[in-house]
């Protein structure tokens, strides 16, 4: 699983300063890259560039180099007038430009050779922010900004939380957990330190006196893949049985964590917060008609109603079989057209069928879209599941991960053809519709938990 890049826009607030760098280290404390933020002046007011490289390996894997590089413009009261938006990960490019007039922006969006245009109107209630810029006092409060992987404008709001010198500002998106930051900040208010919270790791951006020499980064620099490495050995009877885990959020953030009809949640008053996960330890999910309507519709990532997709489905919709049974012949279908395992990148239900590659979400959009086409509800998990055998650059870990959860039969189960079958390891952190949000959210969420308790519950 791969983290998805969320694009971010405007920020208002106090002056900044003209130039400032930030060091960029992983858990290891090795240099992966920098972040400049600076501000000119422009005639019709001012223009703030933030540039961002990071390089590094993940072992078992390529080397991967990403540069992003935003540029606004806002006239002398702060108001925006225009943005400019690029990315590039080892040559693939994407490109987004953004102007304003008044309440209305016109959206240019470019990813390789694909083109698209598109006029918006804007909230005049809402400001628009940017997340990831880090000079000056952090914004908090109600925003606008674009739903990451679309042209979407949506309704964010960043809020605070605190514990001893860690401060930790959660976004949320349409009242949804989105990302975080971890910061620390000198006595103006101003961010000193940064991380960005990883599963069983972290990007820390610190702030540096002077430049960062591009000559300072190698592609090659290996760094640790994303995983907690069990504190337990886990048994093949535990799998399949009851894990209870005791997680606590670091720098009191709040977190909701999703229950399922396999995993139930319970927040204790000491602020940790128990998950118990096995085959009916949850209390499930809704399955009014409206909400098994919605699931079983068509989505952006997850095109049921693709050609392709109904074809390969319609053998098996018309099967005399239980639900439950369909499943598992739409998951063998999915499994043999994703054939050939691809990390990076982020793609529809549909573009994984052409391409024929993916990782686990890719995974979870075919199947769960092949799920829909043949009228089954299904939704998406992502969250965190053991490996035993090696994957993604380590082994005996928790790591990553998406699967479908499908209503079959008169109840809600959960699927997995990227690992096998469903155990008592998949901790599901968000529930999304095949989208790249939900996956960044949850990769925040393995990030912010501190680890403090695992157990196997036998009945006696």
């Amino acid at each position: 699983m791969r983290l998805a890049l969320a694009l971010a826009l405007f920020w208002a607030g106090p002056a900044l300063a003209s130039d400032t760098w930030f060091r960029i280290t992983d858990e290891q404390g090795q240099l992966i890259g920098w972040q400049r933020e600076s501000v000119e002046t422009i005639p019709a007011g001012r223009r703030l560039t933030r540039e961002r490289v990071t390089a590094f390996r993940i072992k078992d894997h390529p080397a991967a180099r990403l540069t992003v590089r935003v540029v606004r413009e806002e006239d002398a009261q702060g108001r925006p007038l225009s943005l400019l938006a690029e990315t590039d990960r080892n040559g693939s490019t994407s490109r987004v430009r953004l102007t304003v007039a008044g309440t209305t922006m016109l959206v240019e969006s470019a990813r390789g050779k694909a083109q698209i245009m598109r006029q918006i109107l804007l909230d005049p209630a809402l400001r628009l922010a940017d997340g990831e810029w880090l000079s000056g006092t952090p914004m908090t409060g109600d925003i606008a900004e674009i739903e990451p992987g679309t042209t979407t404008i949506q309704r964010g709001r960043t809020e605070r939380s605190k514990t001893s010198v860690e401060e930790a500002l959660i976004h949320y998106r349409n009242g949804e957990f989105a990302d975080a930051w971890l910061v620390t900040k000198d006595g103006k208010g101003e961010v000193l330190r940064a991380e960005k919270p990883l599963p069983g790791g972290r990007q820390v951006f610190e702030r540096s006196a002077e430049p960062v020499r591009a000559s300072q980064l190698s592609a090659g620099r290996a760094v640790s893949s994303l995983r907690f490495k069990s504190p337990f050995s886990i048994s093949e009877a535990a799998l399949r049985g009851h894990i209870r885990y005791i997680f606590r959020p670091r720098a009191g953030a709040p977190l909701a964590v999703p229950e399922t009809a396999e995993q139930r949640v319970r927040e204790q008053a000491d602020g940790t917060f128990r998950i118990d996960i096995c085959s009916t330890c949850g209390p499930s999910i809704p399955n009014d008609a409206e909400s098994l309507a919605r699931w079983r519709a068509p989505s952006p990532w997850i095109e049921s109603d693709a050609p392709e997709l109904v074809a390969a489905a319609r053998a098996v919709a018309g099967r005399k079989v239980s639900e439950r049974t369909r499943m598992r012949m739409l998951g063998d279908i999915a499994r043999a057209r994703i054939s050939r395992v691809e990390f990076f990148g982020h793609h529809s239900a549909r573009q994984a069928w052409k391409l024929r590659a993916g990782d686990c979400t890719e995974d979870a959009n075919v199947f769960a879209a092949l799920a829909r086409a043949a009228g089954i509800p299904a939704r998406v998990a992502n969250g965190l599941v053991f490996m035993r055998e090696r994957y993604f650059g380590s082994e005996n870990a928790f790591q990553p991960h998406s699967w479908v959860i499908a209503y079959v039969d008169g109840k809600w189960e959960s699927f997995d053809i990227s690992v096998g079958s469903f155990d008592a390891t998949h901790i599901a952190l968000t529930l999304g519709n095949g989208e790249p949000g939900p996956i960044l959210a949850a990769n925040r969420k393995a990030g912010l938990l501190q680890w403090e308790g695992m157990a196997e519950v036998r009945t006696r």
